[in-house]
């Protein structure tokens, strides 16, 4: 019986050190991923996606996958929103009349281009909130983790679908005054890429349809400026 004894004590506090390792190697984790989102991402200006360095990874252990949740946004960010906005926004410097008859074609096809956006903007961040919502965390990593969310995926994604949102709205109103001018073609006379008419009632039109585009292109530009700095940190 002594013998036994002995042996399920050993047992016993053999089990009893593999739970405590456990534990602490848990614990370990969960406190390196609350500094890492701290100091590389709360704290600092701007966003920030860090990639994480091999010793990083192991620091962290599991809640790797949690911080994949971010960096994945971000790449789909990057390379399916960003980059083709910018191409399509560059596609759409018009500064005259003669530009806007004459790239009806570009700015049809670049309306497509932000519906398009949008729509991938709003199914990323589903994906994403989704998988956000269901991580399992200790209350003190979700405060840091959820702070870190917010500034480096919600706001972001919310930017962005602002810009694409207005740039199609724009895009509208510059249709529609292409579509005006070739309706009166023989009222409406381009000068110096100004646009002229003497008949009082198109005058009106096209002046409200005009302050209409000045109206949301300043929006967009606020728009883009709100982004960059919140990008920025600035």
């Amino acid at each position: 019986m002594l013998a036994r004894s002995r042996f399920l004590t050993l047992i016993g506090a053999l089990l009893l050190a593999v739970l405590l390792g456990a534990c602490s190697g848990e614990e370990g984790h969960r406190k390196a991923f609350i500094e890492f989102l701290q100091t590389n991402i709360v704290d600092k200006p701007g966003v920030r996606v860090v990639t994480l360095t091999p010793e990083q990874t192991k620091a962290i252990g599991d809640y790797a996958n949690h911080y994949a949740v971010i960096t994945s946004f971000h790449a789909t960010l990057d390379t399916q929103l960003n980059k083709p906005m910018e191409e399509t926004m560059k596609k759409l410097a018009l500064r005259s009349p003669q530009d806007i008859l004459q790239h009806q074609a570009d700015i049809r096809a670049a309306r497509e281009t932000m519906g398009t956006l949008l729509t991938t903007i709003d199914a990323e961040l589903a994906r994403a909130d989704q998988a956000h919502a269901a991580l399992k965390q200790p209350e003190d990593l979700k405060a840091v983790y959820d702070k870190a969310y917010e500034k480096n995926v919600s706001k972001p994604a919310k930017g962005v679908r602002e810009i694409a949102l207005l740039a199609q709205q724009a895009m509208d109103s510059v249709l529609d005054i292409s579509t005006f001018i070739d309706q009166n073609k023989g009222k409406i006379s381009i000068n110096g890429g100004r646009l002229e008419t003497t008949d009082s009632d198109v005058l009106t039109a096209l002046n409200g349809k005009l302050q209409k585009v000045n109206e949301q292109g300043q929006k967009l530009m606020e728009a883009q400026r709100t982004l960059y700095s919140q990008m920025a940190g600035s």
